[in-house]
């Protein structure tokens, strides 16, 4: 009995080359789930930290312009789990420019995760016209 050249299926090395490459695909995918995963949690507490800084602004906003004032660090206000104090400096009388600080947990590139991640935002109050 002869066993013919052109038999059809796999050879065993075809199959073992085949796994490694899956071994390989599958390996990889689960590498990067962590890293997924890291980013997802990132974009969820910038979208709290933007939420919580959006109503701080808008309150700001809302308050008349003679009375906008300054809140200090040590009597920051808290929105969710976000920390948010703010300085305004007063160019002219027509002018208030309010730096507004945020400060809670958050996500930096080569730090990592930290509990005290701060961020500036800077904007300008106009006097109305009357």
């Amino acid at each position: 009995m002869t066993l013919s050249a052109q038999q059809p299926g796999f050879s065993l090395v075809e199959i073992i080359i085949a796994m490694l490459v899956l071994t390989m695909g599958l390996l990889a995918l689960a590498a990067s789930t962590g890293y997924v995963a890291t980013q997802i949690r990132a974009a969820n507490l910038r979208g709290e930290r933007a939420f919580a800084v959006e109503q701080v602004v808008e309150r700001l906003r809302a308050t008349p312009f003679d009375n906008l004032a300054s809140r200090e660090q040590g009597a920051a206000e808290n929105v969710g789990s976000f920390r948010v104090w703010w300085s305004i400096d007063s160019p002219s009388q027509h002018l208030r420019q309010i730096t507004l600080v945020s400060q809670g947990p958050g996500y930096r590139q080569g730090t990592g995760w930290t509990p005290n991640a701060s961020d500036t935002l800077s904007f300008s109050v106009l006097r109305p016209f009357r």
